[in-house]
Formats: structure tokens, sequence, C-alpha cells
């Protein structure tokens, strides 16, 4: 048996063991409010008939519940909250400030950081014209940015 093939069989076998734990994953997921998944998990499979039978019927082990209630917990971990308005033009006057070397910061790197916060690039790219006009920032080079 080729590499390639031991590869393929691992991601099958994966995506069949994800189809069959997706159900129980999503009624996890339902009943989490204040408790882990896990403890959920753990007090539905105790109390209700109908999880310990999709267990069974899905052929899954509490190991494999296990790992993928600790992944959705962490995933539920990292879920940011909406924090107060951004104004677009100090979002990209911090960048340039904080990433600035001696030729300045690159376009793309501006890009990068106005991303993460959600801001379309058309929209940075208009902003940045604007900084530039109003004498804000400068081009030092074509597609570096620098504070005045």
């Amino acid at each position: 048996m080729t590499s390639q093939s031991k590869n393929t069989e691992t991601g099958t076998d994966t995506m069949r063991i994800f189809r069959r734990l997706l159900p129980v994953a999503l009624l996890l997921t339902q009943a989490a409010q204040a408790d882990t998944l896990l403890q959920v998990y753990e007090k539905a499979l105790q109390s209700d008939p109908q999880v310990r039978e999709a267990q069974r019927h899905y052929r899954t082990r509490n190991e494999q519940l296990k790992f993928f209630a600790e992944k959705a917990e962490k995933a539920r971990r990292v879920r940011k909250e909406p924090g107060p308005p951004i104004d677009p033009a100090e979002l990209i006057l911090s960048i340039i400030k904080e990433q600035s070397g001696p030729r300045g910061v690159h376009l793309d790197d501006v890009l990068k950081g106005t991303r993460r916060e959600a801001l379309a690039d058309d929209i940075v790219r208009d902003i940045i014209r604007a900084l530039v006009s109003e004498d804000e920032i400068y081009q030092p080079a074509p597609g570096y940015l620098k504070l005045l």
C-alpha cells in the first residue's frame, strides 16, 4: 500500500467519523450555554435516551466525542464579542506607526491588518488616498506608506 493510498484512506475514515459525529456535535453545541460541551454531553448521555441511541447508532466512542467537544469548546472561547466601533483612518495610522521600518510599511501589510478588523480593501485604499491628500502620510516608494 502506498503512502498516498494510506492518506486517502485516513482522509476517508476521518470524513466518515465526522459525518457520524456531526448530529451529536450539533446537539451538544445547541445545548451548551453555561456549561462546557463535555459536561453537557456527559449529562445528556446519562439522562437522555436519544443521546445514548445516537451514540450507538453512529458507533461513536467517548474519546471521539470528547475530541470534538474540546475542539468546539476551543472555537467557542475564541469567538470575539463586538467591540467599540473602529475609526478606519485611526486604525490605518496605527498600523503604519506600529509596523513602519526605515522604508515605511508595505501596503499589503496595511491591508492584512485592516482585514483582521473586517475592513474592505477598496475602502482602505480610499482612506489611504485621503490620508495622503491630507498630508498625514506619504509614499516614500511605490507601495510603501510612512507617517509624516
